[in-house]
């Protein structure tokens, strides 16, 4: 159940299909950005909040994509971790990549949590 849940959330990620994320999350469900000013990045709770943030997301990278790395690996307590390259055109217009890890916790078949992660460097 759970392989098959972050695979619909990474396809409905990709789709850039807000309310398909939506489904796979619990109502009260949290969603770490990777960035902000918290320790955790920005924390977006309640699918009021998470679907702001999204709109927001997918608004700023029209046509980006979220390729899944391998399988996600799903632990016996409801915890969970993904890979992830994030396609976009900069602001150049140059293809760029961005690789980063998900870690969720799982209940009621359901994402009660999603904490993303991202690499960051630099471009030479």
């Amino acid at each position: 159940m759970s392989q098959q849940l972050l695979a619909d959330l990474g396809a409905a990620w990709d789709r850039q299909d807000v309310e398909g994320v939506l489904a796979c999350f619990t109502q009260d469900g949290i969603y770490h950005d990777t960035t902000g000013d918290q320790p955790l990045g920005t924390t977006y709770q309640g699918h009021a909040a998470i679907r702001e943030a999204l709109v927001a997301f997918f608004s700023a990278f029209p046509g980006a994509r979220l390729q899944s790395v391998g399988q996600p690996l799903i632990g016996p307590d409801g915890r969970a971790a993904s890979e992830w390259v994030f396609e976009y055109t900069d602001v150049h217009g140059q293809l760029a990549h961005l690789h980063g890890s998900d870690f969720f916790l799982i209940e009621g078949g359901k994402v009660k949590v999603k904490n993303a992660y991202m690499k960051s460097y630099s471009a030479s």
